[in-house]
């Protein structure tokens, strides 16, 4: 099969953002709620009717990006966010002072270290780092700048707390993060070291699989707080990140690039057709070509090739993928699920197997006041190719034809 183009085009410039924090009086709070209690099971939303009413597993990340000041080198404790105390709950932080400093992962009172004893300080300060910690199963990761750091083994159960999360600071004195922080991001899930790679770099739509909380940290000019998304592509006011004490200063941030869905709404749209037959879009729902991949909505595809798939709910963005003629849920009849996709990953699992995905899925949100509409969004060739059927791209009428199996 021919590769399809790798198209260029122009995006409007960013505002980047970021808040910072230079006084032990400055810190941002989300109030305590079950969808930060990384670690810990709790009900869903809603009853998916795939994985039970439960999110049970208590694997989880935290990524932030921090430009530490040289003021951070006098403190030894410089929390970037923390939901932690007594054992409980998870922090990141950056510890110790002058010549001895690090940042650390903790989550059940153990701790991955990025840099170990004697790295110099200078190296630290007024430079933007990417920051992930990773729990897996026994294990803590710590990635710096989405290189592996390092690692800490066999972690307890996480506990829980009735503590809000703090951001730039902790419940203990003297431990206010001293410089930026932009962009953090709270994953019920063990993001894979490809992912983190991946998405560092770009913004975050909100929609993504697993995410728990997200806080680009930029001002809202209708409260002057920030915004969470919150695995959701509708904002929930409740649960903002509000200054306490005295407010932090809004200033510039590291450069991240458009969201996957901003990047799509601009690219150049395609043709599909299926058996030969062109596949109807609606109007505002047409394929298009994003980083060389085809890109069509799932549910139109879908119905067009005789499958039946669906989204799932607001708080756990996937796509599924039954056999016909399955129309109701899959606990009904597991034998027909033919995979899960989720949104804003680069792993899927179809009939039993785990395979890499060359690109996220993506959901993009056409709401207005009136109407609400999203449609969800996947890499055409490689998620068809799995399904059995072939595929060509014809640069000449810029379409994708399938073929499905029973021809």
């Amino acid at each position: 099969m021919r590769s399809l183009p790798l198209l260029l085009f122009l995006l409007p410039a960013l505002s980047p953002a970021a808040v910072r924090f230079s006084d032990n009086r400055q810190s941002l709070q989300v109030p305590n709620q079950h969808l930060i209690d990384l670690g810990i099971a709790h009900p869903k939303p809603y009853n998916d009717g795939i994985n039970g009413d439960m999110f049970t597993s208590t694997d989880f990340t935290v990524e932030a990006w921090v430009k530490p000041s040289e003021d951070a080198r006098n403190q030894s404790f410089k929390f970037i966010l923390s939901k932690n105390r007594g054992g409980t709950g998870y922090a990141l932080v950056m510890i110790g002072k002058n010549h001895d400093q690090r940042f650390h992962f903790e989550a059940d009172s153990l701790a991955s270290y990025g840099f170990q004893n004697g790295y110099n300080e200078r190296a630290f300060r007024n430079k933007w780092f990417h920051i992930a910690g990773v729990r897996k199963g026994n294990k803590l990761f710590i990635f710096i700048n989405g290189m592996f750091a390092s690692e800490a083994d066999k972690p307890g159960p996480v506990r829980p707390n009735d503590l809000p999360l703090w951001i730039g600071s902790s419940p203990f004195d003297n431990s206010s993060f001293r410089g930026d922080i932009a962009d953090l991001r709270l994953w019920r899930t063990a993001r894979t070291h490809a992912e983190i790679v991946h998405f560092m770099n770009r913004k975050l739509s909100g929609t993504e699989d697993m995410l728990a909380g997200y806080y680009p940290l930029e001002k809202d000019f209708e409260n002057k707080t920030t915004r969470d998304y919150n695995g959701s592509s509708h904002r929930n006011k409740e649960r903002d990140a509000k200054p306490f004490g005295q407010a932090p200063q809004f200033v510039a941030g590291p450069q991240l690039g458009p969201s996957l869905e901003d990047v799509a709404a601009r690219s150049p749209k395609i043709n599909i057709e299926i058996d030969g037959k062109p596949v109807e879009f609606s109007s505002g729902a047409e394929p298009f070509v994003m980083n060389g991949r085809a890109y069509a909505a799932v549910c139109t595809v879908s119905n067009a090739i005789g499958l039946t798939m669906g989204r799932a709910n607001l708080d756990r963005h996937y796509i599924v993928v039954y056999a016909p003629p399955l129309t109701g849920p899959t606990k009904d009849d597991p034998t027909k699920l033919h995979g899960i996709i989720p949104v804003g990953a680069l792993t899927c699992t179809f009939d039993g197997n785990t395979h890499d995905l060359p690109d996220a899925a993506i959901v993009i949100d056409r709401s207005t006041p009136l109407h609400s509409q999203s449609e969800t969004y996947y890499p055409l060739t490689f998620v068809t190719g799995l399904l059995g059927h072939k595929v060509k791209w014809i640069e000449s009428i810029q379409t994708v034809q399938i073929i499905t199996k029973k021809q």
